[in-house]
């Protein structure tokens, strides 16, 4: 995507055949927003930062295990780049959904997680630490978390939500409704 970014739109095509293709099928009209995600370990985890983690797993290749709410989500997929960039092996343990990773990682059944803007709570009672946002820039709520990008990774992780028509739309049409 745009800006080194992973969206998950453009994903479904990549992974199984379907009838549309994201870039030339539909009319963009506006983006709204897009979910903070990030990377969390169980509040009592030695990994203060991803840098540790990196350093662990290559001495460990394939012992440590990280939690998404299930396979070819956008969380899987950032996990899978950011393993992918960082030369390290780590082991996969898709859930059935944020609520069941998060617990996953709560309860130290995994070594780290990458569950989503859901695990919020947990990281609220103590019960998990964010080490890493995955947003363009650090989360004000959060201004010593340090992003993707701090950490010496050109790209960020979103799920994007917008509005889409189809494919050549009236563009006085596709303006009136971006603007309203």
């Amino acid at each position: 995507g745009p800006s080194g970014s992973v969206r998950v739109g453009s994903i479904v095509p990549l992974m199984q055949k379907s009838p549309w293709a994201p870039e030339k099928d539909f009319t963009y009209i506006i983006g709204l927003y897009a979910y903070a995600f990030g990377l969390v370990v169980p509040a009592d985890a030695p990994f203060k930062t991803w840098k540790d983690i990196v350093a662990h797993a290559k001495q460990n290749p394939g012992k440590l295990t990280f939690a998404t709410p299930g396979a070819a989500s956008s969380l899987h997929m950032g996990m899978e780049k950011l393993i992918r960039e960082s030369g390290v092996k780590l082991v996969h343990v898709p859930f059935k959904g944020s609520l069941e990773a998060n617990t996953a990682v709560a309860g130290a059944h995994v070594n780290m997680g990458a569950p989503g803007p859901s695990t919020k709570p947990l990281v609220d009672a103590g019960k998990t630490r964010i080490i890493q946002m995955w947003t363009r820039t650090r989360a004000k709520s959060l201004p010593d978390v340090p992003t993707l990008r701090d950490d010496g990774y050109a790209f960020e992780v979103e799920s994007p939500v917008g509005l889409a028509g189809p494919q050549g739309m009236v563009p006085k049409i596709v303006a009136r409704i971006h603007d309203a």
